[in-house]
């Protein structure tokens, strides 16, 4: 019986310990977890300050950057109020403003509701003043300009308010000129804005100690094609000249822009300088490849299909010389183009360099090219048929240098010997009459000059020279800039040429913004010729004596628009006009990133002489895209006051300038 008792008081209390053990977990399984505490939020307000300091207070103001916080609970927003008036006052200290007033309301949310009120009124008080400045340079930066430039005009000066964002700037700028101008030893001996809350006065302290200013050393070119001799084109300063680090920036875009090495680095080794020997200049150069090949393959409403071939020697010897051959063909009047150059530089620094060319041109006259008699050369001339052969060689030699005068302008001085020949007067008679056009010769009634007009065989040597100023806020979208081109050349009959010429040629261009997102281009060509001009077979018709490569012609994509290419041309001239004329002006609105749409209008004319001169208008509309390979144009345009009212399309790939 004892034994039994004892079993059952066991089985009891192990009932009993599995119950206390199992009872809390099934509570735990049954009971369902607290809901969430609700989320609250804060509406600042802040009154009595605007703008810049508005902005700065928001900045500070812990409880308007958590005011949305997800965790924001009445005791946090609570301490964040209480925060709030100590940090509005430090936030406006450096606008100087050292007596500030915050009244601070705090209303809580009605029960049940979670948005908090927060209103901060400020009163400003009146700003704290500079009583004392005190700026000193001293080392030898004491006696260099570019530091006396700032402290003769400090954005610093007594009785102003104090402003400590002014203060940081005109630190940074002292001490960024040590930088940029070789003092590497440079150190603040003080920095100091000291406020007298009392009087209410501030004291500004800026002492800075240059040290020594410091030289270019030598420089090491870390590479084995070149030349030394040929490596100093590419130096921006000489070894011993004052170190600035804007030379050294311009030394590597130059080294960057030649195209012979493929990456550039230039490091000046600071921590290897002496005061006697400068600081060293290191450049890894790695070079590009020897030989360059580019294939185009082009389409343009001018020019139809066009074909390049590029084959270029970006380094023929140690000396840095270059070889060039480029062949085109151009689909309209199956033009051909040859061109082999050799180019000698002698500057880098200058872009100053001798080039060698020879050059062919070939291409078809016919007879919607001749305009004999016409307004234009849509039409064709019923007297004009067939075709024949334009060609042209020419060997030149230019001299081009970057000239610094009043103006960054492009020079380029040049001599060229060609010879062009064409025979017009095939276009005008079949071969059962030439006997006609032999007789004509023979009894004079075609004179001599008539005849190098209608059968061509010029011969020219020609000094010219071209002058180009660019400039641009930006090359791939421009909204400020101008380009302006004066071409000069001629020749005189007996000194290698068998006629006498002198010719100008001024182009520009100008860019300006107008409105939010618009910008006008203004564009004009004028050029006037001093050649012989003859009237030809006994007709109204005028032609010059002049090779047709020195004449001119306008129409399409790039000169008057809604006309075809080179179409225009002044009544009763024969091929091509010795003088121009064109005006253009286009406004261009964007509407996204990459696309604007644009309006225009141009005239223009080429012309023999000046009577009776008519300029052919054109105007229309078009779209512009600015893509990754440059910008692309598609305008539709019109003839204004002729005839032929029918509707161009024009599609050009490339840039404003």
């Amino acid at each position: 019986m004892t034994s039994s008792f004892f079993s059952y008081r066991v089985w009891l209390f192990f009932l009993l310990f599995i119950g206390c053990c199992l009872s809390p977990i099934s509570h735990a399984e049954t009971e369902s977890p607290p809901p969430p505490p609700p989320s609250h939020k804060v509406i600042v307000t802040i009154t009595g300050i605007s703008d810049i300091l508005l902005n700065n207070v928001k900045a500070y103001l812990s409880i308007e950057q958590q005011k949305e916080h997800p965790n924001l609970n009445p005791n946090r927003i609570r301490r964040l109020h209480k925060l709030a008036p100590e940090e509005i006052q430090k936030s406006l200290q450096p606008f100087g403003y050292y007596r500030v007033v915050v009244d601070a309301t705090l209303t809580e949310p009605a029960q049940g509701e979670t948005v908090w009120q927060v209103t901060y009124a400020i009163t400003l008080g009146a700003p704290l003043l500079i009583d004392k400045v005190d700026i000193k340079v001293t080392g030898d930066g004491e006696n260099d300009d570019a530091f006396q430039d700032i402290l003769r005009k400090p954005p610093i000066v007594r009785n102003a308010i104090l402003d400590h964002q002014l203060y940081e700037k005109l630190k940074k700028s002292l001490f960024s000129l040590t930088e940029e101008r070789g003092y590497f030893d440079a150190q603040w001996q003080r920095t100091e804005i000291r406020v007298d809350e009392k009087a209410y006065t501030a004291e500004v302290y800026l002492w800075l100690e240059t040290g020594t200013r410091y030289r270019f050393g030598n420089v090491v070119f870390k590479q084995d094609i070149f030349s030394d001799a040929f490596m100093q084109q590419f130096l921006t300063f000489q070894t011993g000249e004052y170190f600035t680090n804007a030379k050294l920036l311009e030394m590597s875009a130059k080294l960057a822009e030649s195209d012979y090495f493929a990456s550039v680095r230039v490091d000046a080794l600071r921590n290897q300088r002496d005061a006697k020997q400068g600081v060293p200049i290191d450049v890894g150069l790695e070079m590009n490849s020897r030989n360059r090949l580019r294939s185009r393959l082009g389409y343009g409403t001018d020019t139809g299909i066009r074909l390049s071939e590029e084959w270029e020697r970006r380094y023929v010897n140690q000396r840095g010389h270059r070889l060039l051959m480029d062949g085109i063909y151009i689909q309209e009047r199956n033009k051909y183009i040859g061109d082999i150059g050799y180019v000698i530089p002698f500057s880098q620094v200058q872009k100053k360099d001798l080039t060698f060319n020879f050059r062919y041109e070939g291409e078809d006259i016919d007879a919607n090219n001749l305009a004999l008699g016409l307004g234009f050369g849509d039409s064709v001339n019923a007297n004009a048929k067939g075709s024949t052969r334009r060609e042209m060689f020419s060997l030149s030699v230019n001299k081009q240098e970057s000239r610094d005068w009043f103006l960054p302008v492009e020079e380029v001085i040049g001599l060229t010997y060609f010879t062009e020949k064409y025979n017009l007067l095939s276009l005008l008679t079949t071969p059962e009459d030439y006997y006609l056009i032999d007789y004509l010769i023979a009894t004079g009634d075609i004179g001599a000059d008539e005849l190098e007009v209608l059968d061509a065989n010029f011969k020219v040597l020609m000094p010219s020279v071209h002058w180009t100023y660019t400039e641009a806020d930006n090359r791939r979208y421009t909204t400020r800039g101008q380009q302006v081109g004066l071409n000069l050349a001629g020749a005189i009959d007996g000194l290698g040429s068998n006629l006498s010429f002198a010719q100008a040629h001024l182009h520009g261009m100008f860019i300006r913004p107008l409105f939010n997102k618009g910008r006008v281009l203004l564009r004009g060509d004028i050029a006037y010729t001093q050649a012989k001009t003859v009237k030809l077979l006994d007709t109204d018709i005028t032609g010059s004596v002049l090779p047709k490569s020195l004449q001119f012609l306008t129409g399409g994509d790039r000169t008057v628009r809604g006309y075809a290419y080179e179409s225009i041309l002044q009544e009763n001239s024969a091929i091509a006009g010795k003088h121009l004329l064109i005006a253009s002006a286009e406004y261009e609105y964007k509407f996204l990133q990459d696309w604007s749409v644009a309006v225009f209008y141009d005239m223009g004319n080429a012309f023999n002489t000046y009577n009776e001169l008519k300029l052919r208008q054109g105007a229309g509309a078009g779209i512009r895209w600015y893509s990754p390979v440059g910008l692309v144009r598609l305008d539709v345009a019109t003839p204004i006051a002729q005839e032929d009212s029918s509707i161009k399309v024009h599609l050009v790939i490339g840039p404003d300038f």
